[in-house]
């Protein structure tokens, strides 16, 4: 009887035992981290299953990089042999292999995710037991501890919270706003803005989420995880939105412990945020604003996407006299608007849909004039000069807005790379300009001096109450201020299309939050790798009086509820001098005399500055005019063919709207690069005029490279706190990443007006792991102070959402310039960072070597495409021998 009892206690013990063991073994981590990942059991006792049926074990690899195919087989192996290591069980000495008891071994997932695939049966938990064992020791495995009651955080991911009467998400937030319209704009939307202040910012609670395994439809996914009150958006197989309208602690609760769940991360709403700018664009602000027009770049040709809220298309600007643009299709003989197509979106449980027009003073119709506007015909003459950057060129419009909705704000797909970039791809454009983003605005306003405050009265705070940094470092562990500036699944999305569509480049607003902090203030999704960042410099001195005459202000005279402009002009009360300068024009004008505060060489204030907060990447990557831009007014009405040059009003038949913002900057960047495709499919390179033998179709990340290349240094002053600061001189930097775009600075034509400049240009370049490529350069002539640079750029593949460390295959650029060491952005071990390196070596003499070499020795992947800008005056192309005699005993 004793050995019975002693027996059935061993037995007992070693159940206990075994049990302990294969709890789930998670923990709560940073930004970066990645854990092993086992079953929730708190969320199987939830939901009546028992551990045992559990089916699956998850692991990951601590590096954040996607596995490339010679690393899944060799991880496969690995998982094999474990697989198949024999094992001695608790009890008894009968060593058995593990893959004898129905486990299967290395299921790839993604994101560096691997099941073990375990059958019930009888020796099941001993299976376990011997693989926790095994796959502790692997190298590249992370540690784990026993924490059953924490969620699994993937990439940066917290823990997510609902608490009842004291909500709290510390998660990494998803929030998909835009940016935020500067104040001294923001009275032009006054109508719309008002239409949604009733709206309920916290009656519901989206958040997406990522699975491990593919479902294959909505309801799949709810079935599985038995969500109470919430409807479920199809994104992607393994990408879904969650709206939750009851139940939330629940339901986030259901989301949280589910075995398939990755991560999750909170969304908010979405919402948007040039003569003289030619003249900077084109010829750097030496006066010449049709420069390039003048030789023959004018984006002929060329199709360039603009998502935004609306075009009026029957304005100047766009009309075509023999009728409307087709919707939803493609008419590629339209005088400028090939296609203009609709989106649509779930939004509170029903299916919300763009309409085919814009607002009164909208905003899409203004950065659409300034990417590719013209008026057809030559009058009027004072708004013919304000045609956009590719005046040319044609528009592909995404409508991603509702007039008569203005509360549903911007409607942007769920799933950007389908139903947006690639709708726009497949209507023929490889140019896409997005002037939307991420900003805090939607929850607060934020001030350099005094902090945040809340913009409305929500369960954390009352309208005009300090915001504390606290809240939002539990929130998102980041300053207030620091909001959106995240890698997220947007950003994820636009680097995935940037690598699956090589010959596209998407243009992306950084952000009007930089007057709210000197750095870390971008907006994403502008934080992608691939993507090119574009901040704000102010423009002319000429523009900005210019801009005057077409100010509309009208809607601060309402605001303000002055009778007319004169009482604007009169007013002595608060804050006088900035009322002065919305609605007085005598106030305007008499301030734009200042030329050193008003000029093309400063840095908008409003500018949203970098670098990424995740992993100190270069952003923006350059910057282009937009502060004070003359373009396309929207009178709301598409029945009105509208052309005059005299004063915009809400609904008059003005042609012509100040704006500001990177919101205007984006679009004239856009249409720049529509130059820069049109030079390489006209054939301009290498002989300098147009060649129909030399065309080509450059890549996205050649594209990339001539702007970053074009971009010259910023001598101005930024305004910090109301006082002018010296911009950095040290490039690249956070402010405007490489410098302001100078596209004359960058091309070649045989017309003799530059002389012995060369431009060299390598596309497409396959680089091969641990090989680097040469490319040997020799000087004719001393080059007078004249610098040699080099731009090189490739498009990575994306990494996980919110990572530490984004960067996939690292690239580096040297050049040894007559023995000289020159490191890409000046990183004297190499950029580890950047997908986006230059060099600007210092002017040598005659005769000089100059070797430029691409190092793909840290690469993960087998395979990375690159693009490579070389630009000097009389510098020629040698044999690489010849570098290789001058880099002996150097390289």
């Amino acid at each position: 009887m004793k050995i019975v009892i002693i027996l059935l206690i061993v037995c007992i013990l070693y159940i206990y035992n075994v049990e302990a063991k294969i709890q789930l073994k998670t923990r709560t981590i940073l930004e970066g981290d990645i854990v092993q990942r086992g079953q929730l059991r708190n969320g199987l006792q939830q939901r009546n299953i028992k551990e045992e049926e559990n089916p699956y074990m998850m692991i990951q690899w601590k590096n954040v990089a996607e596995h490339t195919a010679e690393q899944k087989r060799e991880i496969k192996k690995k998982l094999k042999t474990i697989v198949e290591e024999p094992f001695e069980s608790s009890v008894g000495k009968k060593r058995r292999r593990i893959n004898e008891n129905s486990a299967s071994y290395g299921i790839y997932l993604s994101n560096n995710v691997y099941l073990i695939k375990l059958q019930k049966n009888k020796q099941r938990m001993q299976v376990v037991e011997a693989l926790n064992n095994q796959l502790q020791k692997v190298e590249m495995m992370t540690t784990f501890t026993e924490n059953d009651k924490t969620l699994l955080n993937f990439d940066g991911v917290h823990e997510l919270l609902h608490e009842k009467d004291n909500t709290k998400f510390n998660d990494i937030h998803k929030i998909t706003t835009s940016k935020k319209r500067n104040k001294r704009n923001a009275f032009e939307h006054v109508l719309a803005d008002k239409k949604s202040e009733h709206r309920k910012a916290y009656e519901h609670i989206i958040v997406r989420v990522k699975t491990f395994s593919p479902y294959a439809t909505k309801e799949a996914l709810m079935k599985d995880i038995l969500l109470k009150e919430a409807t479920i958006t199809y994104i992607l197989p393994n990408l879904f939105k969650v709206t939750m309208h009851k139940f939330y602690d629940q339901t986030l609760n259901d989301l949280r412990k589910h075995h398939n769940v990755i991560w999750i991360e909170r969304e908010l709403e979405h919402d948007v945020k040039n003569f003289g700018a030619q003249d900077v664009i084109q010829s750097g602000g030496s006066n010449d604003h049709q420069k390039l027009w003048n030789k023959g770049l004018t984006g002929k040709g060329q199709i360039i996407a603009v998502g935004d809220t609306g075009i009026d298309w029957d304005m100047c600007f766009f009309n075509d006299e023999r009728g409307p643009p087709a919707f939803n299709d493609i008419n590629l003989n339209h005088r400028k608007i090939v296609g203009y197509f609709q989106v649509k979106k779930e939004h509170n449980g029903q299916t919300i849909y763009s309409d085919t027009q814009d607002y009164v003073n909208g905003h899409g119709t203004h950065v659409s004039g300034s990417v590719a506007g013209n008026v057809n015909g030559t009058e009027p003459a004072n708004v013919v000069k304000f045609a956009g950057t590719s005046k040319e060129g044609k528009l592909l419009f995404i409508d991603m807005h509702n007039t008569e909705h203005p509360e549903w704000g911007l409607i942007t797909p769920d799933n950007l790379v389908d139903d947006y970039f690639g709708l726009a791809y497949e209507g023929g454009a490889r140019i896409h300009s997005n002037s939307w983003g991420c900003s805090y605005s939607t929850l607060f306003s934020c001030h350099y001096a005094t902090g945040c405050t809340w913009d409305q009265d929500n369960p954390y705070g009352k309208k005009g109450e300090q915001v504390p940094d606290i809240w939002c470092m539990n929130q998102v562990g980041r300053r207030c201020v620091y909001w959106c500036n995240t890698y997220s699944s947007n950003a994820v999305q636009i680097d995935q299309f940037s690598v699956d569509h090589d010959d596209a480049l998407i243009v992306f607003a950084a952000g009007n939050d930089g007057n709210a902090a000197d750095e870390f203030t971008l907006g994403a999704p502008s934080t992608a790798k691939n993507c090119l960042t574009i901040g704000a410099s102010m423009t002319t001195n000429g523009d900005f009086l210019e801009g005057v005459d077409y100010a509309e202000i009208q809607g601060y005279l309402d605001y303000f509820h002055f009778e007319n402009e004169a009482a604007c002009c009169q007013y002595s009360g608060d804050n006088a001098d900035l009322v002065h300068s919305l609605c007085c024009t005598d106030y305007m004008k008499k301030m734009y005399q200042d030329t050193e505060r008003f000029n093309d060489k400063n840095l908008a204030d409003f500018s949203s500055r970098g670098p990424t907060l995740n992993d100190m990447r270069i952003k923006p990557d350059v910057v282009t005019p937009g502060m004070i831009i003359n373009s396309a007014h929207s009178d709301g009405n598409v029945n009105t063919f509208q052309c005059s040059d005299i004063r915009p009003n809400r609904g008059n038949e003005a042609a012509i709207m100040r704006m500001q913002g990177t919101s205007m900057a984006t679009p004239l960047a856009s249409g720049a690069v529509g130059l820069v495709r049109q030079y390489f499919v006209d054939g301009y390179y290498p002989s300098g005029h147009a060649n129909a033998a030399d065309s080509f179709e450059p890549s996205g990340p050649l594209m990339k490279a001539m702007m970053v290349h074009s971009a010259q240094p910023m001598e101005g002053t930024v305004m910090v706190n109301g006082q002018p600061q010296k911009l950095s001189q040290s490039y690249p930097n956070s402010q405007v990443g490489f410098g302001v775009v100078n596209l004359d600075s960058v091309f070649y034509f045989d017309d003799g007006e530059r002389g012995s400049w060369n431009l060299s240009v390598h596309d497409r370049v396959d680089a091969i792991k641990n090989t680097t490529h040469l490319y040997c350069y020799k000087t004719t002539e001393n080059v007078f102070g004249n610098p040699i640079r080099a731009t090189l750029t490739w498009f990575d593949p994306p990494a996980a959402e919110n990572a530490d460390h984004t960067l996939i295959n690292d690239l580096d650029l040297t050049a040894y310039v007559g023995g000289m060491y020159y490191p890409g952005n000046n990183v004297e071990s190499g950029d580890s960072v950047n997908n986006v390196e230059q060099i600007r070596a210092n002017a040598p003499t005659e005769n000089t070597v100059v070797a430029i070499l691409v190092s793909s020795k840290k690469m993960k992947d087998d395979h990375q495409m690159f693009s490579l800008v070389v630009s000097g005056y009389y510098l020629e192309l040698v044999d690489d021998q010849v570098c290789m005699e001058s880099l002996k005993g150097i390289y």
